[in-house]
């Protein structure tokens, strides 16, 4: 399976809104009807270890929420003005979990999963403290 990201400048302070794409090997965009799950996870790198910003799920509303749009076959996210103000610069990338409906696995699902996934590079915002 590969992951189709949709991207734009990041700057501190900033709301972003990301758009994922997920297609089978293929390359068709995976059939809603077969997702049984899903999560997002946007994370910065400290060394070798992973800092976890976001945590987006299917089943949230809202600041955390996924949207799927069935037209678009795009899942968007939006990492917000808030969380931008206190990341630090950087490189910033999202990890994706994926719950098909697949009667010969664990519960009737099968997982998998992208890591390292480059977003964008978050860059210092020349007025750090302001929200608007």
């Amino acid at each position: 399976n590969r992951f189709i990201l949709y991207v734009y400048l990041m700057v501190q302070n900033t709301d972003i809104q990301v758009q994922l794409t997920v297609l089978d090997s293929d390359g068709a965009a995976l059939d809603p009807a077969s997702i049984d799950d899903y999560e997002f996870y946007v994370y910065r790198m400290s060394g070798n270890d992973k800092i976890l910003l976001a945590t987006y799920k299917k089943s949230n509303t809202g600041l955390y929420g996924i949207t799927y749009d069935a037209v678009g076959d795009t899942y968007t996210i939006i990492i917000n003005r808030e969380l931008t103000s206190i990341t630090p610069n950087g490189k910033i990338y999202i990890e994706t979990l994926f719950q098909l409906v697949d009667a010969s696995f664990i519960d009737g699902v099968r997982s998998f999963s992208s890591t390292h996934n480059f977003i964008t590079t978050l860059s210092t915002s020349a007025s750090p403290e302001s929200m608007l």
